[in-house]
């Protein structure tokens, strides 16, 4: 299975994505994030965010890295999950890294050796704006869901979950799982849902539309997958702050209670 993993991650590094705003003319494919592994078969938790953010790539003067390739991204992207300095000497901190690990009741993590994996919808990061997936998705949408479709077609691990952060990555995940997302979109206190306890009533609070689908285990090419979603760490300060403070604030490990 170590080929076919291998092999997936070759296809994908070596498609140009012609018809996509982020392609090799425009952007460069040298841009895709790939993280690496030798052996998949320990794999638990598979992480599925939108994209790179643009921090990766824009300027240093703007408050980037200025990183000019996906292999460099992919390094540091690792370092920073790890809590390892950069060669530089410096600790990257990102709010998802700590978000992800607030999650899974772990500081740090290593999506390219330990039970967790990292993978985006998007390979490539944005070049001006995080936004910019508004206008790239039309074309982007002919290659990169087909791109993780493969990695999680080539995990060997025989059973692990599938942890979509922010909702466009929820949508393409449950479109490849063949979950539907369904259910009533109602306010909590018309479901009489409290919000105290043990901090699985917090994943409804951004769930409930979908309270039908969500936890909802798939046979996939041999494996048994499960779907969670979980809003996006940066909606710390828009309509999804309540439900960030309640990860980031409570005991941790929600997600270690969700799937067991």
């Amino acid at each position: 299975m170590e080929a076919n993993w291998n092999e997936a991650q070759k296809r994908i590094r070596s498609n140009t994505c012609s018809e996509c705003n982020r392609n090799a003319q425009r952007r460069g494919c040298s841009q895709k994030v790939m993280i690496g592994r030798t052996d998949t078969t320990g794999i638990r938790y598979v992480f599925v965010s939108q994209d790179p953010a643009l921090y990766w790539v824009k300027s240093k003067d703007d408050g980037g890295l200025a990183l000019t390739s996906g292999d460099e991204i992919s390094e540091r992207f690792i370092k920073a999950c790890k809590g390892e300095k950069t060669d530089d000497g410096r600790v990257i901190k990102r709010g998802v890294f700590e978000y992800a690990g607030k999650l899974l009741d772990r500081t740090h993590f290593n999506p390219a050796g330990d039970d967790v994996y990292w993978s985006h919808v998007l390979r490539c990061p944005p070049k001006e704006s995080n936004g910019e997936i508004r206008k790239d998705w039309k074309g982007a949408k002919k290659y990169c869901p087909g791109f993780l479709e493969s990695e999680l077609k080539a995990i060997e691990s025989k059973r692990f979950c599938v942890v979509s952060i922010g909702r466009r990555s929820l949508r393409v995940c449950s479109k490849i799982l063949d979950i539907p997302l369904k259910g009533r979109r109602k306010s909590l206190k018309k479901e009489g849902i409290s919000v105290e306890g043990n901090g699985i009533t917090h994943w409804h609070r951004y769930q409930i539309e979908h309270q039908d689908s969500l936890g909802t285990s798939r046979r996939f090419e041999g494996k048994e997958i499960t779907l969670f979603g979980f809003t996006h760490s940066s909606r710390a300060n828009t309509s999804g702050k309540d439900l960030v403070a309640d990860i980031m604030n409570g005991p941790g490990g929600l997600l270690k209670r969700l799937y067991h």
